[in-house]
């Protein structure tokens, strides 16, 4: 393959990288709902703190590791965040081409759309990214079938993603042991090798305890404070996946004799798991934008410009959406310390950097705030358990963990962002019970942009 030949053939991945990053970076901003957490764990790992011992998170730290690799090659900041988002995209479009060829075009125009379902959530970084790009390896390696400890250690690799998905997507390969036991042996040794290396890394950083407290026993926690029956049926989200469902299992039924067909169909079935418990726009749009490949699938195309007009589509509603968001205006573009460039709103940024300096000045402090990553960013402060204040995110029992720790603090001043505190909001998952618990229990000092201070002697 001589040069001229190599760069036609992927010059649509040089053309897919710069939309993409300008996607991330500026046309979709207020989509990346949570970018910045999804970030803040990658910071916190590349200076050295340990997940789960340090700061909580719910879910392995695959997708932390992985997203840590470039702040430690290049420093912390949100470009280098987004060219690297970029650049696995691109690798999600590379197996999504192996496995759809030339009707791939139409699965980029799909990712571009932002209603009725904003598929376009597809494109933040995040756990939730690394399984849809997980789940398409996984497709092309059965499609072309590749060894099955390799299929192993990629159900390993999900489960070390996001553990409730990962457990899910191991069952197919369970069934072969009532079929084919060698199978099942050679996948169960490959889903070791993932797992076997987190053990001892869990071991060596001492966080074993609170890694199964905060990712299996917090579980029941996040349930039961974030879903609920009526907290379900109220979200239009949860009925566009219970059609997606029907669907599924009436083509599972129709094609239940074609055996390699029907594979697929059931591992998508099991990756519908990745929605729940939530089943809110974000959840629910990573499930159906793999949803929407059986439709693809059905597709015939015979344009051979479809690559052309998927890049034109693509750039133009970005484009377009971009001035609509922003009222045909130029955006506020701001500069966070270890964060970079980012579009904010003014009075969000006022508050990010008013209280940065404040907790610069006044080290004994606590921020409980849904912003408070960006504050501790912005001062160059190390995360903590604080700082991710939302429902099931502590471990089992964890608003009594956190209000025993708050208990246990001396001098300390608490900021309590009233906005967050007093807004109502049926997604809403920050934990109100220990703002209150501050509120009710520690004497006000003063006041600081939209936050009330506390002191805790």
């Amino acid at each position: 393959m001589n040069l001229q030949t190599l760069i036609k053939k992927n010059i649509k991945y040089v053309v897919l990288f710069i939309l993409f990053f300008l996607c991330l970076q500026f046309f979709y901003v207020n989509f990346s709902a949570d970018q910045m957490y999804n970030y803040g764990f990658s910071y916190a790992v590349s200076l050295g703190e340990i997940p789960y011992r340090d700061f909580n998170m719910i879910i392995p730290p695959v997708g932390a590791l992985i997203y840590s690799l470039p702040f430690l090659l290049f420093g912390s900041n949100l470009i280098v965040f987004n060219l690297y988002q970029a650049l696995l995209l691109c690798i999600l479009f590379y197996f999504l081409f192996k496995l759809f060829k030339e009707k791939t075009w139409i699965i980029l125009i799909i990712l571009m759309l932002t209603l009725p379902i904003p598929f376009i959530h597809v494109l933040f970084q995040g756990y939730n990214f690394l399984l849809v790009l997980e789940f398409v390896i996984l497709m092309y390696s059965l499609k072309e079938k590749k060894s099955d400890y390799l299929i192993g250690f990629l159900l390993g690799v999900f489960c070390l993603t996001k553990q409730t998905v990962g457990v899910l997507m191991c069952i197919p390969s369970i069934l072969y042991l009532f079929k084919d036991y060698k199978k099942t042996l050679k996948r169960f040794l490959g889903f070791l090798i993932p797992c076997f290396i987190f053990l001892i890394y869990l071991l060596l950083t001492k966080s074993f305890r609170q890694f199964f407290d905060l990712c299996l026993f917090g579980m029941f926690d996040f349930t039961t404070k974030n879903s609920g029956f009526l907290r379900i049926l109220s979200d239009f989200n949860f009925y566009i996946f219970v059609l997606e469902i029907v669907f599924l299992v009436y083509l599972i039924i129709k094609y239940r004799k074609n055996d390699k067909y029907i594979k697929n169909l059931i591992y998508l079935l099991l990756f519908s798991s990745i929605s729940i418990p939530l089943f809110d726009y974000i959840h629910v749009s990573y499930f159906s934008f793999i949803f929407m490949f059986v439709l693809v699938d059905m597709i015939k195309i015979k344009n051979k410009k479809i690559a052309f007009n998927s890049y034109l589509f693509a750039t133009s509603f970005a484009i377009i959406w971009f001035l609509f968001i922003f009222g045909f205006k130029l955006p506020n573009i701001v500069y966070i310390n270890n964060y970079g460039y980012s579009v904010m709103p003014k009075k969000e940024y006022k508050e990010i950097t008013t209280i940065s300096e404040y907790i610069t000045k006044n080290k004994n402090s606590i921020v409980l705030s849904d912003r408070a990553y960006l504050v501790k960013f912005a001062a160059e402060e190390k995360l903590t358990y604080y700082d991710l204040l939302n429902y099931g995110n502590h471990g089992y029992k964890g608003t009594d963990k956190l209000i025993n720790m708050i208990k246990d603090e001396k001098d300390k001043y608490i900021l309590i962002n009233m906005d967050d505190y007093e807004r109502v909001d049926v997604g809403q998952q920050t934990n109100k019970d220990v703002m209150k618990f501050v509120i009710d229990n520690y004497e006000k000092v003063s006041e600081l942009e939209m936050y009330n201070i506390y002191y805790k002697e």
